[in-house]
């Protein structure tokens, strides 16, 4: 996985000493509607991390300035060279732009590295999910 830097931002493989940021925005997701992580608790949350680690599907969004991984983008294969994106972002750090700053550099490096297409799932549009998609760029 190659590591892409944004104004703001690092993307890169998740390690291991990320868990407690991981661990603090999925927590946040127990009981949401849309990507729920019901039952998660610190000693099993680590399972997600596993997951993570080593795959290259997800990149940890990590805060330049100071190190803290606010969420993760996936960007995951799919058939004919296509790519699936979604994110999680920290609830702490939303409305910031910092979704749009990191998936639009993960999509750009897609289609760099050969997809042919990107496309998302949507469960139910929302004002603030759906924003983003209908930006420029």
């Amino acid at each position: 996985m190659k590591t892409l830097r944004t104004e703001r931002l690092i993307l890169r493989a998740f390690k291991e000493s990320d868990y407690d940021d991981l661990y603090e925005f999925l927590s946040q997701l127990e009981n949401d509607e849309f990507e729920g992580y019901p039952g998660i608790t610190y000693e099993n949350g680590r399972e997600h991390l596993k997951y993570r680690l080593g795959s290259e599907e997800f990149y940890a969004i990590e805060l330049a300035d100071t190190g803290k991984v606010i969420g993760n983008i996936y960007c995951g294969n799919r058939d004919f060279e296509a790519k699936k994106v979604g994110y999680i972002v920290n609830k702490r750090y939303q409305r910031k732009g910092y979704a749009c700053e990191a998936l639009s550099a993960v999509i750009r490096q897609a289609f760099a590295e050969g997809a042919t297409a990107c496309s998302r799932n949507v469960i139910r549009e929302t004002p603030l999910r759906g924003s983003f998609w209908k930006r420029p760029g």
